[in-house]
């Protein structure tokens, strides 16, 4: 699921005496970490007034304690609490701010990791329970506003949900966890069930995750059906269409103006379900929902979907998202991610859904996704700005370098130990996991166990060289040579690995062609160290060696393997941006964007006069208003490279390498008109992967990639 911002927390204390004696460093001793108990089970009675955002929510709490007489718990800073019952006895308190360090207290939690960023919209209570009992009913009555306004995600490279805490209001309402709008244990918690009633006004309808329990004019239950680790709300004037599909509620939750979407959503969420039925494990609930959203959002929920108007209709969205989204209800909302150990889920997913969409339309399709993936870490970790990390810090994407490992490398990965144990062996493996992790958390180390059985192998190395440690190989062939005995040919090379860090183990695959075009593929299994040197007997003469042709493996690309990108030009920390000599319409349309590619503040824009004493071959280059690619047709049609675009305020952009440092990208921008220019600024980030693309008045007519020429890892012989 892509996960929903959260921002940090100031502290409220309840019963104030005694929170400032709980929260005394008396009462904690050494490094000892505080468990804050279990929740069993919530159930929540919510009632909407959007007019003026506000919630109204009378909440019960099932909390076994551990050894505490305190239940600790989060809630929204701007929710009043106006009754406590412990046990169906009132409690009596007064409130004021503790005032402790947030930082300290959240890690005698086992929030060793905890960021004051993640809880700026909440507060943190204690209450005494006593010592009768050790499980306890505690009630709650609150209310208050609930409205964080939408805004625009902090990076936007790959990103397509727009940012809230969680908001009421008249075109709808959206809360999380993270809103704190019921009790939440501070430190990790573990999954439990949800009842939650909500009452909405006249033409609303709401939803949350599981099966309806009860349905009136303004009115609705809902029961989680299984252990969640978290409940998300979703209410707004919405229409529903369903249908059945063996035994299996599907719908749409869409606006007025969205029926022509819902036959199609529908039937493809219900084709998806069953997909992933057949080849993960029965779905686990009763309900699937697509719910349209009013801001863009593509948020998978436990038996929903959250997608955004605009994004809903998207061309493609119905054929790759959405099935990442039913996907999420195996991994990550049906089996839970142990983050202490790394989040493994979006690897999964991807795995799952969009790249096996890939695999599945055409073997070209699957080898440009892998591509990309190792071109997106190259571009942005190994040439860019952004830090490596392993697989087992990745917890959430915040930037388009975290996206590459923990989307990207994840998937590799998946995809490598497919390509060693088989077919068989992985897919099997992973309905294990699915079956025997079901509603609990599953590990990384849980992946290689069930690999391990499935596979008959010791693969822990695995799980130390591309989960535990950060870092991909950097291959370069060399002293190729083919030496011919009687009617065999001895074809010897050698394979460096050049990246700083130790050597990897791989199974690195290779393709020989003979002059007839039959070929020999072979996989050098388990090859380690820095040289490696192949020695392979062949039936003919070869005409040509590749290394990892297909980009079966996890590595860094050398720049001439993959053709320049978009991305080659946004992974850059500190670009140049050039603004042309132009008339004064279009300089204020060049300067505009120059500004918004501008946003962390961190490019260099000269104008074109000044170019010589910044440009250094060590910064990647934004050239606007340049056109040496484009050749002017008519009024309405250019040409490109060959390609013809025709259309009225045309705008273009296309990259190109340093002819000489290949590694890095010029990006070159031009548009007929400054209406053409303005619609770039939030677009181009959208299409890193291509190295053009064009659009007119806004829409998409032509986006692809340069044909690589050649590349290091492939070696032709002469004749």
């Amino acid at each position: 699921m892509i996960s929903i911002t959260r921002q940090t927390v100031i502290f409220f204390g309840l019963l104030i005496g005694l929170i400032i004696s709980v929260f005394s460093n008396n009462c904690f001793a050494g490094n000892d970490v505080f468990d804050a108990g279990k929740i069993l089970k919530i159930e929540m009675n919510l009632t909407f007034e959007p007019s003026e955002h506000i919630l109204m929510a009378n909440t019960k709490v099932n909390w076994e304690k551990t050894s505490p007489d305190t239940f600790f718990f989060f809630l929204n800073k701007n929710l009043a609490i106006n009754e406590i019952r412990v046990n169906e006895k009132s409690v009596k308190s007064s409130y004021g701010i503790n005032g402790v360090d947030i930082i300290r207290k959240l890690e005698l939690f086992g929030e060793t990791d905890a960021d004051k960023d993640d809880y700026e919209q909440l507060s943190l209570y204690a209450l005494p329970v006593g010592q009768s009992q050790k499980k306890h009913e505690i009630y709650f009555q609150y209310s208050g506003e609930i409205f964080d306004d939408v805004e625009v995600a902090s990076f936007s490279r790959w990103e397509i949900a727009d940012e809230t805490t969680g908001l009421i209001s008249e075109k709808g309402a959206f809360l999380t966890p993270g809103t704190g709008y019921y009790p939440e244990l501070p430190g990790s918690s573990e999954p439990r069930v949800y009842r939650t009633t909500m009452t909405y006004p006249d033409g609303w309808e709401a939803i949350a995750e599981g099966a309806i329990v009860q349905r009136s004019d303004n009115n609705i239950t809902f029961d989680s059906e299984h252990p969640i680790d978290g409940s998300y709300i979703v209410a707004g004037p919405y229409k529903i269409s369903s249908i059945s599909r063996d035994e299996t509620e599907i719908s749409m939750y869409y606006f007025e103006g969205s029926q022509d979407l819902t036959e199609r959503y529908i039937n493809a969420s219900a084709d998806y379900v069953d997909k992933y039925s057949e080849l993960l494990g029965e779905y686990a609930y009763s309900r699937f929902s697509v719910v349209e959203n009013w801001f863009p959002t593509g948020y998978g929920m436990p038996s929903y979907t959250l997608l955004g108007s605009s994004v809903l209709r998207l061309p493609f969205i119905i054929y790759t998202s959405l099935g990442h989204e039913v996907c999420h209800n195996w991994w990550g909302n049906g089996v839970f991610v142990d983050y202490e150990d790394g989040n493994w889920c979006e690897g999964l997913t991807v795995y799952c859904a969009d790249y096996l969409y890939k695999m599945e339309d055409s073997p070209e399709g699957a080898k440009q996704y892998r591509l990309d993936t190792n071109r997106d870490y190259t571009d942005y970790i190994v040439n860019g700005d952004e830090d490596d990390f392993p697989l087992t810090e990745f917890r959430e994407r915040t930037t388009p370098g975290s996206r590459v490992i923990g989307y990207g490398k994840s998937m590799m990965v998946f995809h490598m130990i497919n390509q060693r144990i088989g077919d068989e062996a992985f897919w099997t493996a992973l309905r294990n996991v699915y079956e025997n992790n079901k509603f609990s958390k599953a590990s990384w180390q849980d992946f290689i166990d069930a690999f391990e059985v499935t596979s008959k192998e010791d693969l822990d190395w695995v799980l130390q060289q591309w989960i535990k440690r950060s870092g991909a190989p950097a291959l370069a062939l060399k002293n190729v040579e083919v030496n011919e005995k009687g009617s065999e040919s001895i074809l010897e090379f050698d394979i460096f690995q050049e990246q700083a860090s130790e050597s990897f183990r791989l199974d690195l695959p290779i393709k020989v062609t003979f002059p007839s075009g039959n070929y020999y593929e072979h996989v050098l299994r388990d090859m380690e160290g820095v040289l490696y040197h192949a020695r392979i007997k062949l039936e003919a003469y070869p005409a040509s060696l590749e290394i990892d042709p297909e980009m079966n493996i996890f590595r860094v690309l050398d720049p001439l393997e993959a053709p320049p990108t978009l991305a080659g030009f946004f992974a850059d920390e500190s670009p140049v941006i050039v603004i042309p000599d132009t008339p004064d319409t279009m300089l204020a349309a060049y300067r505009d964007l120059a500004d918004a590619m501008n946003r962390q503040g961190t490019a260099t824009i000269i104008n074109a006069g000044n170019t010589d004493n910044i440009i250094d071959k060590t910064r990647s280059i934004m050239h606007l208003g340049i056109r040496d690619k484009i050749k002017v047709l008519d009024d309405h049609s250019l040409e490109l490279e060959g390609k013809i675009l025709e259309g009225t305020d045309i705008a273009v952009a296309y990259a190109s390498r340093d002819e000489n440092n290949p590694a890095l990208v010029h990006l070159a921008i031009w548009g007929e008109s400054p209406e053409a220019i303005a619609q770039l600024a939030r677009k181009l980030p959208h299409y890193g992967k291509y190295s053009y693309v064009a659009f007119t008045a806004g829409t998409n007519i032509a986006k692809g990639q340069w044909q690589v020429k050649g590349s290091p890892l492939h070696y032709k012989f002469a004749n």
